[in-house]
C-alpha cells in the first residue's frame, strides 16, 4: 500500500471490500489523534453469530442486541439494563 493521500471521496471505496485483494484498507486518513480504546465489553454467555448496536431514542448511550442478550449501555459504557 502506498501513501498516495486519495482525495477524492467517490473513487476511495471502488469495490467492496476496498479492492481486487480484498483488502478492506482504505488509504484516506482519519480522524483518530491516537488508537482505539475499548470503551465497553458485555457478555454473552457464548458464541454469537449476530449482532446489532443502535443509538438509544433518547441520545444516553446504545442499545446492542448479541445472539438472544439484549442491553442498554449507557454513554459512560455502564450497563443500565
Amino acid at each position: 500500500m502506498t501513501d498516495n493521500l486519495i482525495t477524492d471521496p467517490a473513487a476511495s471505496w471502488p469495490l467492496p471490500r476496498h479492492d481486487a485483494q480484498n483488502t478492506a484498507r482504505s488509504r484516506l486518513r482519519g480522524r483518530m489523534s491516537g488508537a482505539p480504546a475499548e470503551r465497553w465489553r458485555m457478555g454473552t454467555g457464548g458464541d454469537v453469530t449476530f449482532a446489532r448496536a443502535v443509538p438509544a431514542a433518547d441520545g444516553d448511550g446504545v442499545l446492542v442486541l448479541a445472539g438472544s442478550v439484549l442491553q442498554r449501555i449507557d454513554e459512560r459504557g455502564a450497563v443500565a439494563w
